[in-house]
């Protein structure tokens, strides 16, 4: 009967590894699959535990555009490929000479992509020029070497979708500069004025032709920008007294914005320079070393990019990525081919994620849950685990979670994913017992506002952080052999 009972448990468990079914309540499948049965095949969700056995799937094998939760496998695959201590490196210098305090010759830039450099950067990097080398005047012009990409920029997804102008279209390049974006603005009329006031920041460095038509009352304003005319309509209103309100797109033209912000703060470091012409090169400028920027470190990095979902610096990463394993220029086919080589050390099934950029604003990339949570466990124990995590959204704490769930706060690192028709939610919960388990939810098709879908979406992580998954042993085959021992 000993042998009977042990050789029993020895099949129950080749079955629980193969099915998926690794704990003995089954009520937290049940309801979650009929919350997801009205919604067919446009939905797919993966459940996995940290020993890579996934709990139960909702078509879990069906291929879905997933938005920003893409971003989990790109800035994984870029933090595999860079390491967590990589820093990116902007490189000034000349070539001319310096005679006494006038810089006969050109200013060079030479960037390498990094996505974190911002114009407190840029005041810092001008003063040490001005000062610790005591230039004053520069004759020549501004010179961009652009060797890094071999190209004056790449394209996101130029306009994708009627987005053209909008931030997480701006065109990437060697030496972007606040993500290549500036921010609109409108101001409440102070005590006894009244009308509102429109304009770009940083100022004095952009030409565009602003209408303002905001107005007093309300709480939001909207933009109308076409950057290839170099004009913008705002339209919306603003509470008297209340605080401005802002809006951020992509520069029109970056080179030019560039050179205009570096002439504003040469001339605010007290230097001058007549003429702030700029060229773009191609190929490597050979130069004499003034100041080289180095970014913070990549972990940090990744911070930005996953918890407020950054597309700008989340392409810039894969580029970077693609260069680390390929060489340089950096390219998207590069990136591609880092990609697969990681999908496939992380052993993801091919064909099973299937990308065409980094920050998923595509509706060509198509991502299976059952893969993705796969990858996201396997990832999970990796050396570069505990950065990767620190990336992600703490649910009801910080990043696009930090309002929801708040009643379940710190139990779950998420990154969160909208385009037109789909939302996606996907990274780590943990259990009662603080076990991790991977889970993946994606909607394609739903016919409902991203308000209630954003409510389902929270149920189902509600439901899976609520059942007792740590309280119950796996069922393992070791086990049963143990038991036949004896």
């Amino acid at each position: 009967m000993r042998k009977m009972i042990s050789r029993l448990l020895v099949v129950c468990a080749a079955m629980n590894l193969a099915t998926g079914a690794a704990f003995a309540d089954s009520s937290l499948e049940n309801n979650v699959k009929k919350m997801l049965k009205p919604y067919g095949n446009r939905v797919s969700f993966s459940l996995r535990d940290l020993n890579g056995r996934e709990l139960f799937n909702v078509n879990g094998s069906t291929p879905l555009a997933p938005a920003s939760v893409a971003k989990l496998v790109s800035t994984a695959c870029g933090l595999w490929a860079l390491e967590p201590q990589h820093q990116f490196e902007t490189v000034f210098g000349y070539r001319g000479k310096i005679e006494k305090d006038t810089l006969k010759g050109d200013l060079v830039i030479a960037g390498n992509g990094d996505p974190s450099l911002v114009i407190e950067d840029l005041r810092e990097v001008i003063e040490k020029l001005r000062y610790l080398h005591d230039i004053k005047t520069i004759e020549g012009d501004l010179v961009f070497d652009v060797s890094y990409l071999g190209s004056k920029g790449l394209e996101i997804a130029a306009g994708f979708e009627g987005d053209a102008g909008r931030s997480f279209t701006a065109l990437l390049t060697a030496t972007p500069m606040n993500q290549n974006s500036f921010s609109f603005w409108v101001v409440p009329p102070r005590p006894g004025d009244k009308s509102t006031r429109a304009l770009t920041l940083p100022a004095n460095v952009l030409d565009i032709r602003l209408n303002n038509q905001a107005r007093l009352g309300g709480d939001g304003i909207s933009v109308a920008y076409d950057p290839s005319a170099k004009s913008a309509t705002i339209s919306g209103g603003v509470s008297a007294g209340g605080e401005p309100k802002g809006l951020y797109r992509s520069v029109p033209d970056t080179y030019d914005y560039y050179t205009r912000l570096i002439q504003r703060l040469w001339k605010d470091a007290g230097g001058n320079w007549k003429q702030a012409n700029y060229k773009i090169e191609t190929q490597p400028v050979k130069s004499t070393l003034l100041w080289k920027h180095t970014s913070k470190a990549l972990s940090r990095i990744l911070m930005d990019i996953n918890k407020l979902s950054l597309n700008f610096g989340a392409e810039l990463v894969f580029l970077a990525a693609g260069a680390e394993k390929k060489g340089k220029p950096a390219s998207f086919e590069k990136s591609m081919a880092m990609l697969n080589e990681c999908l496939a050390e992380f052993k993801v099934p091919a064909g099973s994620i299937v990308m065409t950029n980094a920050s998923g604003l595509s509706r060509e990339t198509q991502v299976q849950s059952s893969a993705l949570t796969r990858f996201l466990m396997d990832y999970y124990q990796s050396a570069y685990g505990p950065e990767y995590l620190s990336s992600l959204s703490l649910l009801g704490r910080d990043g696009t979670a930090r309002s929801r769930l708040t009643k379940f706060a710190g139990r779950g690192r998420l990154k969160t994913g909208t385009l037109r028709d789909v939302r996606s939610v996907a990274g780590y919960l943990y259990s009662k017992g603080r076990q991790p388990f991977a889970f993946s939810l994606i909607f394609n098709g739903v016919s409902m506002s991203d308000q209630k879908v954003k409510a389902l979406e929270d149920k189902v992580i509600e439901t899976v952080l609520e059942a007792d998954l740590g309280s119950r042993p796996m069922i393992e085959a070791n086990v049963s052999q143990k038991s036949e021992a004896q």
